[in-house]
């Protein structure tokens, strides 16, 4: 009777150790998915179709013109920023994305950095970064815009939502 227990407590002791080992590699993984703009409207494309464009009204920019997608995609607040030399879309923005900073983690994985800005933090992944728009940072933080752009700088290590780090 004794060694039947002790075998139970070990087999039960072996699963669990077992279902923690498997979900651990998890957290690093993006678990949702989440694309909000077409393929066809981020940086690193051609001109896309049914755009509407103007030049820079309010300072000296020659070179790039500022699109927005018309028709569906118009409701989602997309930006784009299409550079005429070299024929390409610079930068995408997409603003006011209903999303959460624990959102982005779960579809996109742990970011690589993030930066303390004035008002709220930004949080960066390999090609985009996003604006978190909240005194109080944490998972439940908005988002305040998403920007396409792999030429982002400045940033430090992301170490999680920690107490008075980030």
């Amino acid at each position: 009777m004794r060694h039947i227990l002790i075998l139970s407590l070990v087999v039960s002791g072996c699963v669990t150790a077992s279902i923690f080992a498997d979900l651990t590699p998890l957290r690093q993984q993006a678990v949702a998915s989440y694309q909000p703009i077409a393929q066809e409207f981020l940086p690193g494309q051609q001109f896309p179709p049914d755009v509407s464009c103007h030049m820079a009204f309010y300072y000296e920019d020659h070179v790039h013109l500022y699109c927005q997608p018309l028709g569906d995609i118009r409701l989602r607040n997309v930006y784009i920023t299409y550079d005429m030399p070299e024929k390409i879309i610079v930068y995408t923005d997409l603003l006011n994305p209903h999303k959460t900073a624990g959102d982005l983690i779960l579809a996109w994985g742990d970011p690589i950095g993030y930066r303390q800005a004035a008002l709220g933090r930004y949080l960066y992944w390999p090609g985009r970064y996003a604006y978190i728009v909240s005194a109080d940072f944490g998972p439940n933080a908005n988002v305040g815009f998403i920007s396409y752009d792999d030429t982002a700088t400045g940033q430090e290590a992301w170490k999680g939502f920690t107490n008075g780090v980030n």
